[in-house]
């Protein structure tokens, strides 16, 4: 009802009602309290230490609004990365980070644990060079891996779009996500399960955040999910969804089908609808395998 309430009433109700509807959505997948973050700035690398937990190290040029900085000031982002950190300590394991980005949170959750292994999943040249010097500069040569590869519903390769001033790939330009006009790239992508045997590892983790893509990552690695359960970070991009007439609803059924249930990071739970019904413009959970 809520998702309904924004897509047809929102230009019809007041203003304060509609902030009152996400500031209520938003306290319930956000709860939790968020480690502190501090950034030590050199004129080559930026170390990133959680208080209490784990460090490492970026390239100097992470620092800019999107990467880093953005990372560790948002309060859900802050309250992703402790989430993470925690998961990262304890039980670790091999993470699947599907959209790394830059390498933030495969660097994280490799630091976290010496026995951590993270297999970083991002098909933008973009990002690609700083995703190595990450790795370079904590060491990780052995256990942090770049794939230059999308995840998807079956392997193919697909024309895709790429911001060439923030480096972002998206399966179509979706409103307000694109500063400059976009240029078509050629994507190569696989399936969980292609990328699973490939490597010859099976996640314990898997973060998730594809600019909208998910639908698809979700839907060519169901029997791999009931098979395996690993743990999901999930981004759900609502907004993106809706553009591309996908069904939210249908890709948390899918999940729920594979024998998962959904929390916060700080691990309180939620209904299926508090996530798909969402009139947030994304959402980020925690999906475990239950019963």
């Amino acid at each position: 009802m809520y998702r309904s309430l924004k897509r047809y009433l929102a230009p019809l109700l007041p203003g304060p009602w509609i902030d009152y509807l996400k500031s209520r959505c938003q306290s319930r997948v956000s709860d939790g309290v968020a480690s502190d973050f501090k950034l030590d700035i050199s004129d080559t690398s930026i170390q990133c230490t959680i208080i209490g937990s784990s460090s490492f190290l970026m390239p100097r040029e992470c620092e800019c609004e999107y990467e880093l900085t953005d990372l560790t000031t948002s309060q859900d982002a802050r309250l992703e990365l402790s989430g993470i950190a925690r998961l990262a300590s304890a039980p670790g394991g091999t993470l699947f980070d599907i959209g790394a980005n830059v390498g933030i949170i495969s660097a994280l959750f490799c630091a976290s644990n010496p026995a951590n292994r993270s297999y970083g999943f991002e098909p933008s040249p973009s990002f690609h060079d700083r995703f190595r010097t990450a790795c370079i500069l904590n060491h990780l040569e052995g256990r942090m891996f770049l794939q230059p590869f999308a995840i998807g519903k079956e392997k193919a390769t697909l024309e895709m779009l790429i911001d060439p001033a923030s480096g972002y790939v998206q399966a179509q330009r979706f409103k307000h996500s694109m500063w400059e006009t976009p240029r078509r790239i050629e994507v190569s992508v696989e399936t969980i399960p292609d990328a699973s045997d490939r490597l010859g590892v099976i996640p314990d983790l898997i973060k998730l955040d594809i600019e909208g893509y998910e639908y698809e990552a979700i839907c060519g690695a169901q029997s791999f999910l009931s098979k395996h359960k690993p743990v999901l970070l999930l981004e759900l991009h609502l907004n993106y969804l809706d553009e591309r007439n996908l069904s939210a609803k249908e890709l948390v059924s899918m999940l729920t089908s594979c024998g998962y249930s959904f929390f916060t990071h700080a691990g309180t739970a939620l209904r299926p609808r508090e996530i798909y019904d969402s009139p947030l413009s994304d959402v980020h959970i925690l999906a475990r395998a239950t019963g």
